[in-house]
């Protein structure tokens, strides 16, 4: 299908001409890191993979505190082989991300062609491509070529996902049941709680359908329902995760409404679609499947606010996005509907292309720190990886986001997501690393006698300890490091 190449190839373009041309422009005694449009959240992608394949369960070296969550991720997993092969992260995690997105088209193609043919598959096909998301966030434009250019998460659940449905709608049998369950493991292993309404889904739609489907396709659901849940609760116990720190992430009804709300076109002409489907007595197990996955999503998102779920960390907000996919093919069920966006299609393209671009084009304006790092900083994260009685560095905010992948051990302040009380930790680093507070530099050592500071040229402890030495310090050119055990 010719739109869905050009829309593959646009994917690759946006993917790896951002990264090769900062790349390309790497200053002198620097190292290139990567061109994120979400820093954080992909960094601490690095953070995971970077310890992985040496171990089995990595550690969230952005707490360092006495709270630690350890878990098994089968993608990030994967990426650390890599990594450990010398592929920088930026180019593996560019490579994934394309690699996932160009299978998602050819199994989208599949599904699409079970509903619709010819000219009527091909529209469906290209809206879904330009305006779902089924995946992780909400930008403008809703578009799933935005879900996955940020997150390789995101293309990665976008594949997940699809798979999912796709087997159900396909024969049932011993092969697609085992693939049924390694895809509902790979989403219980990179997003455990992505997982909760998958086996819910399935197990109400094999049970209504169950004329078209065989009494063993109902102990099937059931036996995933099963384990899926008890994993989940498994993995919880063992993960010994902070339940403030999820709780925190839960969001309020408000939002769901405003989400509810966001979807309002299409939340129309999908309603449209599924009385034309009604009236012509479509109702098949095609459309029922995309009717159990509304009604189950709405279900669990509305009950959400009336429980007290704080052990089960469920993100309604991407619950409620994920409808857009199942909803938009109810929609394109009303030839109508089908003709008016056959018609309409430049437009609605070119606003697609306005609105991706200016996601590219606004992460370029904003976010140029991350590009790069000083090799003299790199290389004093190296000697502090080779001082086996440190377990803890203190730099400044922007630098405790790259420092676990080079020292491998926990980072202050770390991240605002993933560390408790971060305010008050990056407060600390305020204070000590950026202003060049030395007095609150040697108390936070004489706590962490197992801590390293590290600090580069520009920032005031730098600028202090440079000109007026301290024990326990070492200078690498725009770097430096104290080491607080080796301080009197």
């Amino acid at each position: 299908m010719r739109a869905i190449h050009l829309l593959f190839a646009f994917f690759v373009v946006i993917v790896l001409a951002p990264q090769l041309y900062f790349f390309l422009l790497t200053p002198p005694d620097h190292t290139f890191l990567g061109f994120f449009i979400n820093a954080r959240d992909t960094l601490s992608y690095k953070m995971w993979a970077s310890q992985y394949p040496d171990t089995l369960f990595a550690d969230n070296l952005y707490n360092p505190q006495e709270e630690k969550l350890r878990f098994f991720n089968s993608l990030f997993f994967t990426e650390g082989i890599f990594l450990k092969l010398g592929v920088p992260f930026w180019l593996v995690d560019s490579l994934f991300k394309i690699l996932f997105f160009g299978l998602y088209l050819l199994l989208l193609e599949k599904f699409v062609s079970l509903f619709y043919s010819g000219k009527d598959r091909n529209i469906s096909i290209l809206f879904i491509v330009l305006f779902a998301s089924p995946s992780m966030i909400f930008l403008s434009g809703a578009s799933i070529i935005a879900d996955a250019y940020i997150f390789v998460l995101s293309a990665f659940h976008l594949l997940l996902q699809l798979f999912i449905f796709y087997l159900l709608l396909s024969p049932l049998s011993k092969r697609n049941t085992l693939l049924l369950f390694l895809a509902l493991f790979l989403l219980f292993t990179t997003h455990p709680y992505s997982i909760i309404h998958y086996p819910i889904i399935i197990l109400a739609y094999l049970a209504i359908f169950h004329k078209n489907t065989s009494r063993a396709g109902i102990l099937v659901g059931a036996t995933l329902l099963a384990v899926a849940l008890s994993g989940l609760f498994l993995y919880w116990e063992m993960a010994g995760t902070n339940q403030e720190r999820w709780t925190a992430y839960r969001f309020e009804y408000f939002d769901v409404v405003f989400l509810l709300l966001a979807f309002f076109p299409i939340s129309i002409t999908s309603l449209i679609g599924l009385f034309h489907i009604i009236k012509r007595r479509k109702m098949d197990r095609k459309y029922g499947l995309l009717t159990v996955w509304v009604l189950v999503v709405l279900f669990i998102v509305f009950l959400i606010p009336f429980l007290n779920m704080d052990f089960l960390p469920l993100q309604t907000q991407k619950l409620v996005v994920g409808l857009s996919l199942p909803l938009m093919l109810m929609s394109f069920a009303h030839p109508t509907i089908r003709v008016y966006a056959f018609r309409y299609r430049h437009v609605f393209f070119a606003y697609f292309l306005f609105s991706i671009l200016s996601v590219v084009i606004a992460g370029v304006l904003s976010g140029t720190e991350w590009f790069y790092a000083k090799n003299d900083l790199l290389s004093a994260f190296s000697s502090v990886k080779e001082d086996p009685s440190i377990h803890l560095v203190l730099t400044s905010d922007r630098n405790s986001l790259i420092s676990p992948p080079h020292t491998g051990e926990y980072s202050w302040p770390g991240h605002i997501g993933l560390t408790n009380d971060y305010w008050d930790l990056y407060n600390l680093s305020e204070r000590a690393v950026m202003n060049g507070n030395l007095n609150e530099t040697l108390e936070f050592c004489s706590e962490h006698p197992e801590a390293a500071v590290v600090t580069e040229k520009g920032e005031g402890l730098y600028d202090i300890i440079t000109v007026s030495p301290i024990p326990g310090m070492e200078v690498e050119g725009d770097a430096a490091i104290i080491y607080c055990h080796s301080i009197r």
